[in-house]
Parts: structure tokens; sequence; C-alpha cells
């Protein structure tokens, strides 16, 4: 039995008393005369369940408190401390372990990232993470769920998701919303908000492998940074989005 809670912890030790005084009961019926068993038969039972009851309650919380440690142990390897979101072991364990590696590959990058850190400092740069994360991950949770989808932070101001859906329509409008939830709740508030922004690089995942499409989807985030940032580049539409960035660059020098 695996000791999860208090309550399994009351269960574990009602049925080892039970136990131990039915084993109580077997030995003395066979091992001593008739009416010394019947004699002594409720006190025997009594002190037996007892004496189980309390082994057994020891026993248990020690195991709710080593099963308990397990899951935080397993917990902090498997998450990055900061953001909450999974750690980069684990997103590309997912990955790489995964029957069915489908969907799309989004990496995401928080604008002016260093700037902020400049300008506000480094706490507030841990704040920005801290918020994307959230955000991030209770979007995902909220709309696609679990099984659908996965967030990690694999680097910096780096995040990496996985979304398991099939249309890139979809997936336009899944980002459009997560990029609304972020201005709405700006990461550093006070007199003067600090918006949160982050461009996206996206691939398909196609069997290429886990390796290839990293390689995309960073060269797509590459695109989506010279096209202005605050938005989202496929792989297919880098060509596009480069004549783009060379608009915002004419733009700036006129």
């Amino acid at each position: 039995m695996q000791i999860k809670s208090p309550r399994h912890v009351v269960i574990f030790s009602i049925a080892i008393s039970l136990f131990a005084a039915a084993a109580s009961v077997l030995y003395d019926w066979t091992m001593i005369p008739q009416a010394a068993f019947e004699r002594n038969l409720g006190w025997r039972m009594l002190f037996s369940a007892s004496l189980g009851f309390g082994v057994a309650e020891i026993t248990g919380h020690r195991m709710l408190r080593e099963n308990k440690l397990k899951q935080s142990l397993e917990y902090a390897l498997s998450h990055d401390t900061l953001t909450g979101t999974y750690s980069r072991r684990a997103i590309f364990e997912r990955l790489q372990n995964s029957r069915r590696a489908t969907g799309f590959l989004v990496l995401a990058d928080i604008d002016h990232f260093k700037s902020i850190n400049d300008r506000f400092g480094h706490a507030a740069g841990d704040l920005m993470l801290q918020h994307f994360g959230a955000t991030a991950r209770h979007y995902l949770q909220m709309t696609l769920g679990e099984e659908r989808a996965a967030i990690g932070r694999i680097g910096g101001e780096e995040f990496l998701i996985h979304i398991d859906m099939p249309a890139k329509a979809d997936l336009n409008i899944w980002i459009d919303g997560l990029r609304a939830v972020l201005r709405r709740a700006p990461a550093l508030q006070g007199d003067a908000p600090y918006p949160l922004t982050a461009s996206y690089g996206v691939t398909k995942l196609d069997g290429c492998g886990v390796d290839q499409a990293m390689l995309d989807a960073d060269e797509a985030l590459y695109a989506a940074k010279a096209a202005g940032r605050d938005c989202a580049v496929m792989t297919a539409e880098i060509a596009a989005f480069e004549g783009r960035a060379k608009d915002v660059a004419h733009a700036w020098q006129a």
C-alpha cells in the first residue's frame, strides 16, 4: 500500500490491527486448550489489535514522510525553481519519451529582457520570469490541459512550449490569446506598469526529430525578433517576416 495522506495512515493502521487480532486468535486457537482460549480471547484480541495499531501508526507516518520527501525531490528535479514550469531536462525528456510527438513546438523569448534587468534590477527580471511562467502555465491548463500541452524554461528568458493541436489556425488563435492575457496583467505594477511581451518561434513536429525542430523554432524566433517582437513566426513564414523586418528597419532609418 502506498501511503499518500493521513487518511491512508489510519486505514493502514486499522488493517494491521485487525490482522494482528486475527493472527492472535488463530495462534491461541491452535496452541492452547479450549477453556483457556475462550477465557482469554477478549483481552488477547484487544491487546493484539492495540499493539498492531500502534506499530502501524508509527510505521505509516514514517512511510508518509518518506513518500512526501520523494515527491518533493521528484518535483525539484523536474521543475524550474523560479518559474514553476518544467525544467530544461524534464521538458526535453517529455518530448523524447513521447510515443507520438505531434503538434507544434513554440520557442518563446521575453522581449527586451536585458533592458528590464538593467533598468529595474535583477529582482524585477525574476518577477518577469515568474509572471510569464505562471501566466503561460495557467493559460495552458485552462485552454488545453496537461495532456495536450507543456511548458518548460530552457534557459535565461527562453521557454519551450509543446502544444499538441493539429491546425496552425488554432495555434495562432491560442498564441494571440496568451499575448492578450499577458497584456492585461503587467508583471511590474506601480505608477507606470511595465507591459510584458514575448516573441514566438513556431515549428511543426512532423517526424524530423526534436533537435531539428528546435533549430527550426530558433530560426523562426530570430525572425520574430527582427520583425519587431511581440509576434509569432512559423518556420514556413520566415521569408515573409524577413521582408517585414526590412520594412521595420527602413521605417526607423527614415
